[in-house]
């Protein structure tokens, strides 16, 4: 009996006071000011397979704290069976306020791609739904193209010859790679000759003779699917300096262990030595880093590791005789030109 007079109060107050009717629904006196922002402005590859991670830039995107965000193509594909209409909603992943991704898996490309090889035109929505409100909001459609692979071919365009260091990045021109991730890697196959510089004699008869070596490419332009760059690693032709000569091609390695190939192409390469260029002592002191500045310089994940001779004398601020030093430092590798 004594909760009866409460109850009243709170009736009065839904009826009679300053705040929201009680037939307001939750959340309507609640403001943000994210959804103001959201906007679409791109999306990327232009070309998907099995596993192709879709990125959509824009901005305003928010994290799943403030609301869940899923992105719906709709339109129509085109392929050799004929048109089909599509639409194929996802939950995204937030990277951050300008970058969205979703996963395009085997399912989903059916769905996206019905026929397999083909085209989808059509348009890009995003939709948040707010965590605070419960609003979806939506920003305005992108029109996009697609192009649907099943399988992509490499396409070898050039590899410029000449003389590179150890561990140093080096460019290379193609197109339909493949981008990593959940699709498969592109790779760049050398096979050939390398002869150790000064022995004498010919590649054939002393130098070493191998086939199939294969080195990771990172793709330089992700949207497009072409142009990369690869570390010349030890793995490909050891690290003493000398000659190359052979063949190169590319290799799309896909998701389902299936390969494709480009056509191969000539490959001279000098392996040039490495040296030492320059020490910075600049505030080493007993526990700190002294830099070693020079080229082909190996360790990290590509195996191996640099070595640096210590040949000469110390001398005590203390004074007294100098003390003779001749010591090996191992040094911790950051990349072909420092350690």
């Amino acid at each position: 009996m004594k909760q009866a007079p409460f109850f009243a109060f709170v009736l009065l107050l839904c009826v009679l006071g300053g705040g929201p009717s009680c037939s307001d629904p939750p959340g309507a006196l609640l403001t943000e000011d994210w959804p103001e922002q959201l906007a679409i402005s791109g999306a990327y590859p232009v070309l998907v397979v099995p596993g192709s991670e879709l990125v959509i830039t824009g901005d305003g995107f928010v994290s799943s704290q403030l609301g869940t965000t899923q992105v719906r193509l709709e339109g129509t594909f085109l392929g050799v069976g004929g048109e089909a209409t599509v639409r194929l909603q996802m939950l995204a992943e937030n990277e951050s306020a300008n970058v969205l991704r979703v996963v395009v898996d085997e399912s989903r490309f059916q769905s996206l791609c019905p026929g397999g090889d083909g085209t989808f035109n059509g348009q890009v929505v995003v939709e948040v739904a707010s965590v605070l409100t419960n609003t979806i909001h939506r920003p305005t459609p992108l029109s996009i193209q697609l192009t649907c692979r099943r399988q992509l071919i490499p396409r070898f365009t050039s590899l410029m010859s000449g003389s590179a260091a150890l561990n140093q990045r080096l460019s290379i021109k193609g197109s339909d790679l493949l981008l990593g991730a959940g699709e498969g890697s592109v790779q760049l196959e050398v096979s050939g000759c390398f002869l150790v510089a000064n022995t004498a004699g010919r590649c054939e008869d002393v130098g070493e003779l191998f086939s199939g070596r294969r080195l990771p490419i990172e793709v330089a332009d992700p949207t497009n699917r072409v142009d990369g760059t690869f570390v010349l690693g030890s793995s490909l032709l050891g690290i003493q300096p000398g000659e190359f000569v052979g063949s190169v091609q590319l290799v799309n390695v896909h998701a389902d262990g299936s390969e494709t190939t480009s056509g191969a192409q000539l490959w001279t390469l000098t392996q040039q030595p490495s040296y030492l260029a320059d020490v910075n002592v600049d505030g080493a002191s007993l526990g700190g880093y002294v830099d070693f500045f020079g080229s082909g310089f190996i360790g990290g994940e590509g195996g191996g590791l640099t070595q640096v001779a210590l040949v000469g004398t110390f001398q005590s601020d203390k004074g007294g005789e100098p003390t003779p030093l001749d010591v090996i430092l191992v040094t911790d590798f950051d990349s072909g030109v420092r350690s």
